[in-house]
């Protein structure tokens, strides 16, 4: 009896050991596919990616906007992760003493997370403000006193009700955004969406450059899509550029041939 009763238990151990290991096994997986069907690719890249598991578990933190924005688009998950750890660097922000006493006016980027997160209309400046990072470079550059940033910039085009297609910012009637900022400014437009001719004369921009000036294009192409950057310098090889979107594009210096056929406008910015 002994050695039945004995065996007995055994098998009992054997099963419950057997039935806590299929637990053990089956509830992480079901876990996970509760995530996957809840969080769709976020929740997959969990299972690998220490940050998605972190948004996943932060995921009420999040605003739906951006989340929404990455499921549109992986190349926002960065921007994404990041936003639980830098949603408030612009509280504190400053600029670095060499970027406000630069030469030439200081590359600043869309997704600086000084102001990444902050708003233009309805969407982030790291995606919708190229115009306000290109202006707040145009300003330092010219006063170099960093009472303007992006953010700034942002709100003067919502006072004025400058929303639009540059950056977050309409090109029309941009001159009562130069006036707000103190700055005087000349404007060159060249019709190139509608057929008419491209600018054909890089003394345009050299000669605002050779008076102090800073220019801002707004281009239209292949190269650059709609965007606005800064052309703050000139030598023999072709011009300088500050992109606020890529620091790749900011390091090669453009020939006025590969430049021109995407300017729609040419701003010339002056300190008054």
């Amino acid at each position: 009896m002994e050695k039945f009763k004995d065996k007995g238990i055994i098998a009992y151990i054997i099963f419950f050991v057997a039935v806590t290991i299929t637990l053990f096994l089956i509830i992480p997986i079901e876990n996970q596919n509760i995530i996957e069907e809840k969080y769709g690719k976020l929740g997959k890249m969990a299972k690998t990616d220490e940050r998605a598991k972190y948004v996943v578990e932060h995921y009420s933190e999040y605003p739906d906007d951006l989340i929404y924005m990455y499921y549109s688009n992986d190349r926002y998950f960065d921007m994404l992760y990041n936003y639980a750890f830098h949603k408030d660097d612009y509280d504190t922000m400053a600029f670095t003493a060499e970027e406000l006493n630069s030469e030439l006016p200081p590359r600043l980027y869309m997704h600086d997370y000084r102001w990444a997160y902050e708003k233009i209309g309805g969407g982030y400046i790291f995606v919708d403000g190229c115009m306000t990072v290109a202006l707040t470079m145009a300003d330092i550059g010219l006063f170099h006193d960093g009472n303007m940033d992006p953010r700034k910039v942002a709100e003067i085009a919502e006072l004025y009700g400058q929303l639009g297609q540059w950056g977050g910012i309409s090109e029309v009637g941009i001159e009562n955004i130069f006036d707000a900022m103190g700055m005087k400014h000349e404007t060159h437009f060249y019709d190139i969406a509608n057929g008419e001719p491209a600018c054909d004369d890089p003394s345009v921009i050299k000669n605002i450059l050779d008076n102090d000036g800073v220019v801002m294009l707004g281009m239209f192409g292949e190269t650059f899509g709609g965007h606005a950057l800064l052309a703050v310098d000139y030598n023999d090889e072709g011009f300088i550029i500050n992109d606020p979107a890529s620091a790749e594009r900011s390091e090669k210096i453009w020939t006025f041939e590969e430049l021109a056929p995407e300017i729609c406008y040419v701003w010339g910015l002056f300190a008054e």
